[in-house]
């Protein structure tokens, strides 16, 4: 009986592994090379610690990909390197972000000085 319950904990662990080989999670040899354009090699560079600049060709690639128009592109930085849209909105998230804490410490403040006040008047009695 011993081998039985042995070999069956054998085969599922070779039907996990035959599993895991057909699904990708584990590789069974070097990815193969493929070029999707210009990025291809590019990609390749840069896993070896090769990587430069984009040229204006895979610039303009990424784009044709993208399909991102050139209107939407910005022209200008803002502020230290990023749009002025970002720019803003991480602005107005702080200042909210201040602003909250602020209301939560002068509540926090305002809920002790109600709760003395209550301590107070139960140990010396109401005033009449």
């Amino acid at each position: 009986m011993e081998g039985r319950g042995h070999g069956r904990g054998r085969r599922w662990g070779l039907c996990i592994l035959l599993a895991l080989f057909t699904s990708g999670l584990i590789p069974a040899g070097a990815p193969p090379a493929r070029s999707g354009g210009p990025a291809g090699p590019r990609l390749a560079r840069a896993a070896s610690g090769e990587a430069e600049e984009p040229g204006p060709e895979e610039i303009q690639w990424f784009r044709e990909k993208m399909r991102i128009s050139p209107k939407y592109l910005e022209r200008d930085e803002g502020i230290m390197g990023v749009s002025w849209t970002h720019f803003f909105t991480m602005l107005f998230l702080v200042l909210f972000f201040i602003a909250a804490m602020t209301a939560l410490v002068m509540r926090h403040r305002r809920t002790k000085q109600l709760l003395s006040t209550l301590l107070k008047e139960e140990s010396h009695g109401p005033d009449r």
